[in-house]
């Protein structure tokens, strides 16, 4: 009786013994797992976000590409067409307030004689804002390009087609 209580301990304890390993190296799997799972999850996030954000400036981009693209072709409508009356009381009511833009100065201070040309803001969203400087006749001489996120201003000299100016303004 005695060998066959000693051969069911045995028995019980190399089984329990066994049972333990597992259960250990479940656990670590577990967490291993856990942890992977983790990872993957937090390199998704990343990657969301990060095509989130390229998607974000290809659409700024596109957008950007349109105003301009917008400007360009108004430009070239204007230049064919000649102003009107009602063009002309709008220049100098455009020319009055371009002081309130942040550009102003170096417009100013770029452009000899800036008040002398009239002048027609083409393009004001929350992106850029295009304004075109010329005489009456529809010839524009100068053309100033705003780029708000940036703060960044160009400004062209459309008769020499030279860039004047192309800086970030403060």
């Amino acid at each position: 009786m005695k060998k066959l209580l000693i051969a069911f301990v045995l028995i019980l304890s190399v089984t329990l013994a066994a049972c333990g390993n597992s259960d250990d190296k479940d656990t670590s799997n577990s967490e291993n797992n856990d942890q992977d799972t983790t990872a993957t999850e937090e390199q998704d996030n990343q990657d969301s976000v990060e095509k989130k954000e390229e998607k974000n400036a290809d659409e700024d981009k596109a957008a950007d590409k349109e105003d301009d693209s917008k400007a360009d072709k108004e430009e070239d409508n204007s230049k064919s067409e000649k102003s009107d009356d009602k063009k002309s009381d709008d220049n100098s009511k455009e020319k009055s307030d371009l002081a309130q833009y942040d550009e102003y100065d170096v417009l100013n201070s770029k452009i000899k004689d800036i008040d002398s040309y009239p002048a027609r803001v083409e393009t004001d969203n929350p992106n850029t804002r295009v304004i075109l400087f010329g005489e009456d006749n529809g010839q524009k001489d100068y053309k100033s390009i705003f780029v708000k996120r940036e703060n960044r201003l160009k400004i062209i000299d459309l008769k020499k087609d030279n860039q004047i100016y192309n800086d970030i303004i403060k």
